[in-house]
């Protein structure tokens, strides 16, 4: 499965749509090693370092609960990963306006491009940090935003099949390759 993964992301090329993952399985599964391991053979890889920045996120990433916050944190854990010294997230919110999501992503996207790599971001408890955006139309710009630029892919861990991506009516409903990981 991890050597699948790896192939997805070599395969997600830029100025294409990216494949974009879920990991699925009980707690005590092995997802957080997972992606643990992701970020590890990525780093280990002088093709895909090259070409990647994985971002792993904390376990429980609480700070969010709406799209800004999904961008304010994307920033928070870039630097981490980057071991950059900015607070630019915390900059940002001092002269938070109307335009604060698109300014939040928009920084990130700066990050990244400054880097010349692409963000892998490995997320964990996806399903909770979708539900904590609980409007359906940021999650509709999110899915958009996914969709079309491939500077960032997601791979994500659930410890279940949640409404967000099995509902027809939910916006990542078809959106993410599954892996199942089973005792």
């Amino acid at each position: 499965m991890l050597d699948t993964l790896l192939d997805i992301i070599r395969g997600n090329k830029t100025g294409h749509p990216q494949q974009h993952c879920l990991l699925i399985g009980a707690r005590g599964m092995g997802k957080t090693t997972t992606l643990w391991a992701i970020a590890h053979r990525v780093n280990r890889d002088p093709v895909l370092a090259s070409e990647w920045q994985p971002v792993v996120f904390d376990e429980e990433s609480r700070r969010v609960g709406d799209l800004v916050d999904f961008w304010l944190e994307c920033i928070r854990q870039w630097e981490h990963a980057t071991q950059s010294p900015g607070e630019t997230a915390d900059r940002l919110l001092v002269d938070a306006s109307v335009d604060i999501e698109e300014r939040a992503r928009e920084t990130f996207l700066e990050l990244v491009d400054q880097s010349r790599r692409r963000a892998l971001l490995l997320i964990d408890n996806l399903n909770e940090l979708l539900r904590s955006i609980s409007d359906p139309e940021p999650l509709h710009r999110l899915r958009a935003f996914l969709m079309r630029d491939s500077r960032v892919m997601v791979i994500g861990g659930a410890t279940r099949y949640f409404e967000e991506i099995t509902s027809v009516d939910q916006p990542f409903y078809d959106f993410f390759r599954y892996f199942e990981l089973r005792p």
